[in-house]
């Protein structure tokens, strides 16, 4: 039986800390930076009704989109990378 934990006011995850470690790590696959990437990620919020709405799917789809670029690489980076997660505790 797993355990699950929500930490809705970020005592325990950092959500800034784990989006910037995340957006460097993006910028690097697609070889841009993060400021044009924050841009993307700026687009993909705004067409969301509420902010709430996120889905981390389509979030990376839209960056990939964007760029031109293969999914893969980055959703191996939002799910996979367990540094990233690591950090941002």
């Amino acid at each position: 039986m797993g355990l699950l934990l929500f930490d809705i006011d970020g005592t325990m995850f950092d959500p800034q800390v784990f989006g910037r470690l995340l957006r460097a790590e993006f910028a690097k696959i697609l070889g841009t930076s993060e400021k044009d990437l924050w841009r993307v990620n700026s687009e993909y919020y705004a067409q969301l009704e509420k902010s709430t709405d996120l889905d981390p799917r389509e979030l990376v789809a839209h960056v990939a989109s964007s760029y031109g670029a293969e999914r893969a690489p980055l959703d191996q980076v939002f799910w996979e990378n367990d540094e990233i997660y690591k950090k941002s505790f």
